[in-house]
């Protein structure tokens, strides 16, 4: 039966790669739910057969997005004079963010070694790791927004790299600095955040900020090679940072046994929950955590419940697996309705970021939001990172639109 997902899947990554692009959204969408398909279908007995109702969730899903992809890209669509915003290289600026994640750098350091009684590498990350994800406290406060200050900063230095050197073939040596700098910096939170799909976030962004400034002939010819690089990067730090972790040990069929087990338990599991909740048209939690942020600060504030865990309960397909794809997340969320709500809203917003990026007249700014978008679609085949990490995205938003100036109005 994954056969019919899997043709469908295809056909419409097939589709809109051949009348839009690879770069896309919908046609990363319904790749990597391909790919997912290919891996139950080819899986065999490793995991538990997936339900029907799992695939026509899937469907569901892909025609949602698809729709809303197609219908908003009939539309005239102008972008917001006050969005059309080059890299601004104010030396000011700049400066004041060094320090800022100088002392963000040693505070980060500072509290996370508070919690180890370990080496770093000898078990002290593992357990950070369990106060951070399995006992949600939240460690650093403020200081974790060091990561998207320096992720932010990171792109707007690469993407004015990359378009320098594409037009005029010269190394713009400061920025090459600067982009060293901030990468340093990033990839430090992202460590310490424990994280392996946050490190690996570094690098995914870092890939699209780069085929986002290249012509659509280029970036076909370009993707396979991103693609080796990323393939070799996801075993890297899967590897390196899963035995670190005490996930892994270090030999190699153990690191791709962990790699499937990542990538390809999404659906049995999402099908052990469908089979085992009875599930409505519409659910009466009505979204009460698509919120999580504002629900989040008014916890704080002691006028709100806190959202609920971010940390799905363990179920065994038959391999013990808390990765359930981001399906899971609305399903509970809106019941069935989720199904097609959420997909749809994403397809409009995602068009809408896409055509901003590839006009003619696109600016550093909507090649930072296409680049950082990319990422909740990637990690859709996981859970849910739209509404987690709200306030991730929001931050990163205002960061670079702080180091951008605006330009005169264009139309895209």
């Amino acid at each position: 039966m994954a056969i019919i997902p899997l043709i469908v899947h295809f056909l419409v990554f097939y589709f809109f790669y051949k009348k839009i692009g690879i770069l896309h959204p919908a046609s990363i969408f319904s790749f990597i739910w391909t790919v997912q398909w290919l891996g139950v279908l080819f899986s065999g007995d490793y995991f538990y057969t997936v339900s029907g109702y799992t695939m026509m969730t899937s469907l569901a899903g892909l025609i949602s997005f698809s729709l809303g992809v197609i219908l908003t890209s009939s539309l005239k669509i102008h972008s917001p004079a006050i969005l059309n915003r080059d890299y601004a290289n104010n030396r000011y600026l700049l400066t004041i963010a060094i320090f800022i994640l100088l002392f963000f750098s040693y505070k980060i350091f500072q509290i996370n070694t508070a919690f180890m009684s370990f080496d770093i590498l000898e078990g002290g990350l593992a357990e950070l790791r369990y106060v951070i994800s399995i006992e949600e406290e939240d460690v650093l406060g403020i200081y974790k927004y060091g990561q998207p200050i320096s992720l932010t900063l990171m792109l707007l230095t690469f993407i004015r790299l990359i378009t320098k050197y594409l037009k005029e073939k010269v190394i713009d040596k400061p920025q090459l600095y600067l982009f060293f700098i901030f990468f340093c910096f990033s990839f430090y939170a992202a460590f310490f955040s424990t994280g392996r799909g946050i490190v690996l976030m570094i690098f995914i962004s870092l890939i699209i900020s780069y085929l986002c400034t290249l012509k659509e002939k280029k970036i076909s010819r370009s993707i396979i090679k991103s693609g080796l690089v990323f393939t070799f990067l996801s075993y890297f730090i899967f590897t390196i940072m899963g035995e670190i972790l005490g996930k892994v040990s270090g030999n190699f069929s153990d690191a791709i046994n962990s790699i499937v087990n990542y990538q390809f338990s999404a659906l049995p599991a999402l099908s052990f929950f469908i089979e085992k909740n009875s599930l409505s048209i519409m659910d009466s939690n009505l979204g009460s955590d698509t919120i999580r942020l504002f629900r989040a600060i008014f916890s704080k504030l002691g006028f709100a419940t806190p959202p609920e865990s971010l940390v799905q309960e363990f179920v065994f397909v038959p391999i013990p697996t808390n990765i359930y794809s981001f399906y899971h997340f609305h399903l509970r969320q809106f019941g069935w309705l989720g199904v097609i709500l959420f997909p749809f809203s994403f397809g409009v917003a995602h068009q809408i970021i896409y055509r901003y990026a590839f006009s003619k007249n696109s600016t550093d700014y909507h090649k930072l939001i296409f680049a950082i978008s990319i990422i909740p679609l990637l990690n859709s085949t996981g859970g849910d990172t739209y509404f987690s990490n709200a306030s991730i995205w929001i931050s990163i938003g205002l960061i670079g639109f702080i180091f951008t100036r605006r330009k005169s109005h264009r139309e895209v």
